[in-house]
């Protein structure tokens, strides 16, 4: 008897260790949804890379409290309802704890729609095109953003764009504006060249063109026409590649700000295509070129890029991914285990995450506030180095305040 009783409490021990080792495995599972292979596949991709080399370099750690990150990843192809569909499938069938959307803005509403239904937290590192400065005003709990917000009463970079503007070229200067033809392009575009305006640049042209794009003659018919003697852009590779070689054989010498809105080879490809326009490129950014200019947090990711691998070039997508990856990351560890959804996003309202030089300052969010301050700097580009050299030092940015000056 004493033996069946011995044998049973064997038994029973080697379940409960059982139990415990997988209790101590069981995995945080996320969701990431970008567009890969869609319209905005060329600038999106490479936030989704260094997202994911974060992901990769936590996990080869041992994860958090040897706990595994699971993260479901699909492509949206910056599809409305394919975003939806996406999004039902990982909070109903994977039971996301969180999610993140990294793909273009009209993408982005029917995501934040279900993660409102279903109090599921996501982070947007862009096109976040809602009030995460203010979610209780905006009704916007749910939504976290670590990169640029698109909102008509507050764009951020629409508002940077004419900080770097100002401090590059003189007053008086005449300005164009173009970007792609999609909701938060159009918002940033507004901004954009109304805060020129409050400045004392005279607008003179504004557009806006479809993404993918091939033939952008009309555009640039117009552009020559109007002889802005600046051209703030914001659109990806598929555009620059074709637009700024056409208007320099159109006979257009002007400078051009842009934003940092796609990948460096498709950056350098349209360059390479240039033959005296090289001189005259800048650019605003809320991420550094780490590739270019050498920051502590840059060299973190040369490391991870090595181990785990990566198609695009050490960039400033690259930076949009990792810091997203990485609130995320800080999150879940402050949450604990086992943890829900509601426990995450309670722990993403306490977020402090240092950037180490890769933005202008931390990432902060509060149960008010999902977005914090933020920052831009302008850089130039160097035809000789093939590469991106520091124009402005950082200037710092207040949503809210900014919100209450809407042009």
């Amino acid at each position: 008897m004493n033996r069946i009783i011995a044998k049973g409490m064997v038994v029973f021990w080697f379940i409960m260790v059982l139990a415990c080792m997988a209790s101590a495995e069981e995995p945080y599972v996320i969701g990431v949804q970008t567009d890969v292979t869609g319209p905005g596949g060329v600038n999106y991709t490479p936030v989704e890379e260094g997202f994911r080399i974060y992901i990769e370099a936590t996990n080869a750690r041992g994860g958090i409290n040897g706990h595994p990150i699971k993260v479901i990843y699909e492509d949206n192809k910056s599809s409305p309802p394919r975003a939806g569909a996406i999004a039902t499938k990982m909070i109903l069938e994977d039971k996301v704890l969180g999610m993140s959307i990294i793909s273009f803005s009209h993408s982005h509403p029917p995501v934040y729609q279900l993660a409102k239904k279903h109090g599921v937290p996501v982070i947007a590192p862009w096109s976040s095109p809602v009030g995460v400065w203010d979610p209780i005003q905006y009704d916007a709990r749910e939504i976290f953003a670590t990169g640029q917000v698109m909102h008509p009463k507050f764009d951020y970079l629409g508002y940077s764009a004419p900080q770097v503007l100002v401090k590059l070229f003189p007053k008086n200067r005449t300005i164009g504006g173009i970007s792609y033809d999609t909701p938060g392009a159009r918002i940033f575009t507004d901004w954009a060249l109304r805060w020129s305006e409050k400045l004392g640049y005279k607008v003179v042209y504004r557009g806006d063109i479809p993404p993918g794009t091939l033939d952008a003659t009309p555009w640039a018919l117009k552009i020559v026409e109007a002889k802005p003697d600046i051209l703030i852009t914001s659109f990806g590779g598929d555009l620059l590649v074709y637009l700024f070689p056409q208007l320099e054989k159109l006979g257009w010498a002007g400078a051009i700000l842009g934003g940092n809105f796609t990948s460096l080879e498709s950056f350098e490809k349209g360059m390479d295509l240039l033959k005296k326009q090289k001189e005259n490129i800048y650019m605003w950014t809320s991420t550094i070129p780490f590739g270019d200019i050498p920051v502590k947090g840059g060299e973190e990711i040369l490391e991870a890029m090595k181990k785990h691998g990566h198609k695009f070039r050490p960039w400033a997508h690259h930076v949009s991914g990792w810091v997203t990856a990485g609130v995320m990351v800080e999150a879940l560890a402050r949450m604990g285990s086992p943890g829900d959804r509601s426990a995450l996003m309670k722990a993403l309202e306490k977020t402090n995450f240092d950037t180490k030089g890769l933005m202008g300052g931390a990432i902060q969010f509060t149960p008010t506030d999902h977005y914090g301050l933020t920052y831009t700097m302008g850089a130039k580009w160097d035809p000789i180095k093939k590469g991106w050299s520091k124009a402005t030092d950082w200037i710092k940015i207040d949503p809210k305040e900014i919100s209450k000056l809407s042009p």
